[in-house]
């Protein structure tokens, strides 16, 4: 198992094939509401606080898995705030790419993960801005119930390829300055030139 803390509310799990065998888990069909499968992600959450200092004890927590190839899986485990519990049921985020390689790799994995959402593409000298918007009361990959039943959006596997910013204020400067590249499915099409 390797863990990689992104920041005090992310952390990434990379579990074997191994790994996954110990912990009786199949990244494919995890059944949140299993106790089984609730106390693995408890065992692999007190591994990663004696090793990481990443502590979730007193946190609502939202859980992403993607599988990967050779069997065993990413995991990314976000500390939750209190805003996820406004009822709010939309959501857009901005990811900045320095690189096309980049944007093409996040694209590819999202896709790979059954990524449903829309999604738009601008750009300019500085790189390229990816526009994802997203309606949680539907049924896709790119959200998990966490314990307490509360939907959350969240794109946690962008956060290593490309930089977040905040949508509210750089949307505007966008639509109104940069060159549009692709109005929808951006996702979907940059991860067929991966």
């Amino acid at each position: 198992m390797e863990l990689l803390k992104i920041n005090d509310k992310k952390l990434k799990v990379t579990l074997s094939e191994n790994d996954m065998r110990d912990y009786r888990l199949d990244a494919e069909k995890i059944d949140y509401d299993c106790a089984e499968t609730r106390r693995a992600f408890r065992d692999i959450l007190t591994v990663a606080k004696s090793r990481t200092g990443f502590d979730t004890d007193e946190c609502k927590i939202f859980v992403q898995i993607y599988p990967a190839r050779d069997g065993g899986c990413e995991m990314f485990v976000t500390k939750l705030s209190d805003e996820a519990d406004e009822g709010i049921h939309a959501f857009t985020a901005v990811y900045l790419f320095d690189d096309l390689t980049s944007l093409c790799c996040a694209c590819s994995l999202l896709t790979r993960c059954g990524f449903r959402d829309r999604s738009a593409l601008y750009g300019s000298n500085r790189g390229y801005y990816l526009i994802i918007s997203e309606d949680f009361r539907q049924n896709n990959n790119t959200y998990s119930v966490n314990e307490r039943r509360n939907c959350v959006p969240n794109y946690p596997i962008l956060d290593e390829y490309g930089k977040r910013l905040a949508a509210d204020k750089i949307i505007p400067v966008l639509k109104e300055r940069f060159k549009e590249i692709c109005p929808e499915m951006a996702v979907e099409r940059m991860a067929n030139l991966n």
